[in-house]
C-alpha cells in the first residue's frame, strides 16, 4: 500500500519543523522562489536568468555572483548569517539577490573591460584627473614614471587596486538604481544588508591588530561610508586613515550616483592617487621574480621610499593623536602590521592577501557582457533616507521580537497626537513571511517527496527480488533504477522538444476524451430502436431509431497503460531510441492529461544482470516524470523476457478494467545465452501467460522493425515510425478496447 495523501500532508508538516536554514534556503523551492524575483526584475527590460543557491560557511568565501546569466548566491555567507532571525536572513539573501540582478542591468561591462584593459597596459582611461593637490600631483608624477618604465608588477597592483575601489562604487550605484526602480522587497533586502555591514566589520584599529594592509583598511572604510554613511569606529582611532577617508569622501560623494560611468572612473583614478601611500608599499614588498618585472624594479622601489631613510622618516611623520605605534609600524611595513621586517613576496601572493582582508559583498559578473539598460537616475535624497529609516525601523522590530523584558508598570504618558502620512509606500516587505511560509511548506514537501521516492524505489526492488522469471532467466539478477532528484539538464531538454509532441497527445484527447467522459459521467446511448426514452428530435428524422437509454457512470477506473522501452545498443541505430523517447513523451502525456494510471521503464542488460529504468511510475508525487524520460537512450544487451515480466506483473496488480503494455524495441533480443528463436520464443511464453491476467500486450515498431516484432508478437504491434500516426494509431486502440 502507499502513502495515503493525509499521511503525506501530516509528514510534510514535521518535516517543516525540522528543516534548517540550510535546507531551506539551498532548496530548489526556494531557488525558485529568488528567481521569479529576479526574472520579475529583469524582465521588465527584456533580460532572463536563473538562480541557484548553495552553502558555504567557511572565511572569506564568496556572498554571491553571476555570470550574466545565472545568479549564484551562497546562502552561508556571513553577512546574511549574522542576521538573528531567519525573516531577517531572508531578506538579506533577497538583498543579495537584487544586487547581483542590479549588475545585469545597470553595470557597464564594455566600458568596464576598457577601463581594465587601460589600466593593464600602464595608462588611466578616460584620462588623469584634472586639478589636484600639490601631494596628489607627486603622487600621479610617481604613478606614471612607473608606468612608462614598464614595471610589470607595479602595473598588476595598480590595475587590481582601482578594481577594488570601482567595485565599490559600481556597487552602490547598481544598488541605488535597483532601490529606485524596485522599491519593495529588492529595496529593503538592499538596505538591510547595507545597514548591517558596519556592526560586522571589525574596527581600524582592529584591522591594523590584525595585520591588514593600509589599502585594505582604507577600502573597507570606503566600503562602509557608501553603503550606510558610517564606519565602525567605536574605539575612537583618529589617526591617518580617518583623515585619508574625508580626503576622499567628497569625490565618492559626487561621483557615486552619477548616471555616466566615465565620471565614476575619473573618481575611481583620483581616489587611486589619494591612496597612492597606501598602495605604494604593496608594490615596494612585492619581491622582483614576479614573470616579466624588468630591471626598472629596484629603482623605482628605491624611489617609492622603502629603505632605512624613508623608514625612519616614517617613525617620526605619524599624525596619530593617540600616539599609536601600530599604526606607525603598519605603515613602515608596507600597510602590513608584523613583527620586524616582512618577507618579499610576489605580486600575486600580496594581491590575494589583500583580497582576504577587504570585506567583499558581490563580485562583478564574468563572461559575455550585456548592453546597459540607458535611463537617468535622479536620487532623491529625502525619500532615500525615509526608506534606509523604515528599514531600520523593521530590523529593529525584528530584533526586539527576540526579547522578553520583565516590566513592573505602563507610562500613562500625555496626550499624544496622530500625524497622517498620504506617503508612506510600506515597508516592501508585506508578503515576505508568508513567502517564506510558502517557500518552507514546498521545501518541506520536496525533502517527503525525496523520502517517498526512496520508498518506493526500495518497494520495487522488493517486487524484483519476488518476481519469478523463469528458466530462461535462471540466476540473472534485476536492478531497479530510479532517478531520485531531477537535474536542470533533463528540465531543459524536455522543454526545448517538448512542444510539438504535445500537439500529438492532444490530438490523441480530443479522439479519446468524449469516450472516457461518458464511461466516467455517464450519457446517452442514442438512435435505438427500443428503448426506455423517446428522443424528440429523432422525430423530424426518417429514421426509426427514435429511442435512447441513459449508460450510468463507471466507478471503476477503466484502464491503465505501461510502456516498456528496449534500451540496447542497437537502438542507436537510425535514432529509435530517440523515436521511443518522443512517443513515451507522447503517451506519458496523454494519460495524464486524461487521468489514465501510466507506468514507463526502459531496461538494458549485460553479463546476466538486467537493468530496469522507472522513469514513470504509477505512485509518483513529485510530478517530475516527464523530465526522467530524457534519460531513455541506448545503452547495453537486452532482456527482454525478464523485463516484459516484471513490468507485466506490476501491470497484472493494478484495479484497472484494461490493462496495456506496450513493448518498444528492435524486436530482437540478445543477451548473454539469451538470443535467436529461444529468445523469442520466451517472449512469446510471457506474452501468452499474461493475456490470461488480463494484460493486452502490443509491440510497437520502428521502420524495418515491423518484420521481427511480426514474428515475435504476431498480430500485437503498433506502429509508430511515423509519429504523427500515433495519436490515430493508438487512439483507435484504447478507444477499441474501452469500447469493448
Amino acid at each position: 500500500m502507499r502513502t495515503s495523501h493525509t499521511a503525506i500532508c501530516s509528514r510534510i508538516e514535521d518535516e517543516k519543523l525540522k528543516i534548517t536554514d540550510e535546507e531551506l534556503f539551498t532548496s530548489a523551492a526556494y531557488s525558485a522562489y529568488l528567481t521569479d524575483i529576479a526574472e520579475a526584475a529583469s524582465q521588465r527590460y527584456n533580460r532572463k536568468l536563473k538562480v541557484k543557491t548553495y552553502w558555504d560557511e567557511t572565511p572569506n568565501a564568496r556572498v554571491a555572483f553571476t555570470d550574466n546569466k545565472k545568479i549564484t548566491i551562497n546562502s552561508g555567507n556571513f553577512l546574511t548569517k549574522s542576521f538573528p532571525t531567519r525573516k531577517l536572513r531572508a531578506d538579506s539573501l533577497m538583498g543579495l539577490n537584487a544586487h547581483e540582478t542590479g549588475h545585469l542591468l545597470f553595470t557597464d561591462f564594455k566600458l568596464f573591460e576598457i577601463f581594465m584593459q587601460a589600466l593593464e597596459s600602464g595608462r588611466m582611461y578616460p584620462a588623469e584627473p584634472p586639478g589636484l593637490e600639490p601631494g596628489d600631483e607627486t603622487s600621479l608624477a610617481e604613478i606614471k614614471a612607473l608606468y612608462a618604465a614598464g614595471n610589470k608588477k607595479a602595473i598588476k597592483v595598480i590595475a587590481s587596486a582601482a578594481s577594488k575601489i570601482e567595485n565599490i562604487i559600481d556597487d552602490i550605484y547598481v544598488e541605488a538604481r535597483m532601490c529606485d526602480a524596485f522599491p519593495g522587497s529588492l529595496r529593503t533586502g538592499i538596505l538591510l544588508n547595507n545597514l548591517r555591514v558596519p556592526e560586522l566589520m571589525p574596527s581600524i584599529t582592529k584591522q591594523i591588530e590584525n595585520g591588514a594592509y593600509g589599502f585594505a583598511v582604507m577600502v573597507n572604510l570606503l566600503m562602509q561610508h557608501c553603503r550606510s554613511g558610517e564606519v565602525n569606529n567605536l574605539d575612537g582611532y583618529s589617526g591617518e586613515y580617518i583623515d585619508s577617508l574625508y580626503e576622499c569622501v567628497p569625490i565618492l560623494d559626487k561621483a557615486v550616483y552619477d548616471d555616466d560611468v566615465k565620471t565614476r572612473y575619473m573618481a575611481v583614478n583620483h581616489i587611486i592617487i589619494k591612496l597612492w601611500k597606501y598602495i605604494k608599499p604593496l608594490i615596494d614588498n612585492a619581491d622582483g621574480n614576479d614573470k616579466n618585472n624588468n630591471e626598472a624594479d629596484d629603482e623605482n622601489e628605491g624611489g617609492g621610499g622603502s629603505g632605512d631613510e624613508k623608514s625612519e622618516k616614517n617613525k617620526t611623520d605619524g599624525n596619530d593623536d593617540n600616539g599609536k605605534d601600530a599604526d606607525n609600524e603598519n605603515k613602515n611595513s608596507g600597510g602590513k602590521n608584523t613583527k620586524g621586517k616582512p618577507g618579499n613576496k610576489s605580486a600575486d601572493k600580496i594581491l590575494e592577501e589583500l583580497s582576504g582582508q577587504i570585506v567583499s559583498i558581490g563580485s562583478k559578473p564574468l563572461g559575455k557582457s550585456r548592453p546597459v539598460i540607458a535611463g537617468k537616475y535622479t536620487r532623491d535624497e529625502n525619500s532615500f533616507e525615509k526608506a534606509k529609516e523604515e528599514t531600520q525601523a523593521l530590523y529593529e522590530a525584528e530584533l526586539d521580537r527576540l526579547k522578553l523584558v520583565k516590566t513592573d508598570s505602563i507610562s500613562e504618558g500625555t496626550d499624544g497626537s496622530v500625524t497622517y502620512d498620504g506617503e508612506y509606500g510600506g515597508s516592501g516587505s508585506e508578503n515576505a513571511a508568508e513567502d517564506i511560509e510558502n517557500i518552507l511548506y514546498r521545501a518541506a514537501e520536496d525533502k517527503v517527496n525525496l523520502a517517498l521516492e526512496d520508498e518506493l524505489t526500495a518497494e520495487l526492488q522488493e517486487e524484483a527480488k519476488r518476481i519469478r522469471l523463469g528458466n530462461a532467466h535462471r540466476g540473472v539478477h534485476i536492478t531497479v533504477r530510479r532517478m531520485k532528484t531531477v537535474s536542470d539538464y533533463y528540465v531543459e531538454e524536455y522543454n526545448k522538444i517538448a512542444s510539438p509532441l504535445l500537439l500529438l497527445s492532444k490530438r490523441m484527447q480530443k479522439q479519446v476524451s468524449e469516450i472516457l467522459r461518458d464511461k466516467r459521467e455517464g450519457g446517452k446511448r442514442t438512435g435505438l430502436y427500443m428503448g426506455k426514452y423517446i428522443n424528440i428530435r429523432a422525430l423530424i428524422n426518417d429514421d426509426k431509431g427514435l429511442f435512447y437509454n441513459k449508460k450510468l457512470p463507471q466507478e471503476k477506473q477503466e484502464i491503465a497503460v505501461a510502456v516498456l522501452n528496449d534500451e540496447s545498443g542497437s537502438m542507436w541505430s537510425d535514432d529509435r531510441f530517440a523515436s521511443a523517447r518522443a512517443a513515451s513523451i507522447v503517451i506519458y502525456d496523454f494519460c495524464v492529461k486524461l487521468d489514465i494510471p501510466v507506468m514507463i521503464y526502459g531496461h538494458t542488460s549485460y553479463n546476466n544482470n538486467a537493468e530496469l529504468f522507472a522513469y514513470a511510475e504509477f505512485d509518483s508525487r513529485d510530478k517530475k516524470d516527464m523530465y526522467r524520460l530524457m534519460d531513455i537512450t541506448y545503452r547495453d544487451n537486452n532482456r527482454d523476457g525478464a523485463a516484459l515480466r516484471f513490468v507485466a506483473e506490476r501491470l497484472s496488480k493494478r484495479a484497472e478494467e484494461i490493462k496495456l503494455l506496450i513493448s518498444i524495441s528492435d524486436g530482437q533480443p540478445n543477451d548473454e545465452g539469451y538470443s535467436g528463436t529461444e529468445a523469442e520464443a520466451d517472449i512469446r511464453g510471457v506474452k501468452h501467460e499474461y493475456k490470461k491476467r488480463g494484460i493486452i500486450m502490443f509491440a510497437a515498431a520502428i521502420g524495418d522493425d515491423r518484420k521481427n516484432i511480426e514474428r515475435i508478437y504476431g498480430d500485437g504491434y503498433l506502429d509508430i515510425t511515423d509519429l504523427n500516426r500515433l495519436p490515430v494509431n493508438l487512439a483507435a486502440l484504447i478507444s477499441k478496447y474501452i469500447k469493448e
